[in-house]
């Protein structure tokens, strides 16, 4: 889950993007072990990939770091 509301600044997305992906980068990703999904929110919740998306760790953090920051409202109940 990816807080990309208005609170949240351009820097820090960049920093939280890099932090997450850098994360998933020391997972054992795989069919067998580890998988991965992304939610990004503000106004809305919006899912950016599902767990079944890909199983390859750095296809894996290309789609975190192609998250986009969507500003707006810090929506937690949707998220959730």
């Amino acid at each position: 889950m990816l807080d990309s509301s208005g609170s949240v600044r351009p820097v820090d997305w960049a920093n939280l993007v890099n932090f997450v992906a850098g994360v998933t980068g020391r997972l054992k990703i795989s069919f067998d072990d580890i998988h991965v999904a992304a939610l990004r929110y503000s106004s809305e919740a919006i899912i950016q990939f599902r767990l079944d998306a890909s199983y390859v760790r750095t296809d894996i953090q290309n789609r975190i770091r192609q998250i986009q920051k969507l500003d707006g409202q810090t929506n937690m109940r949707d998220a959730m």
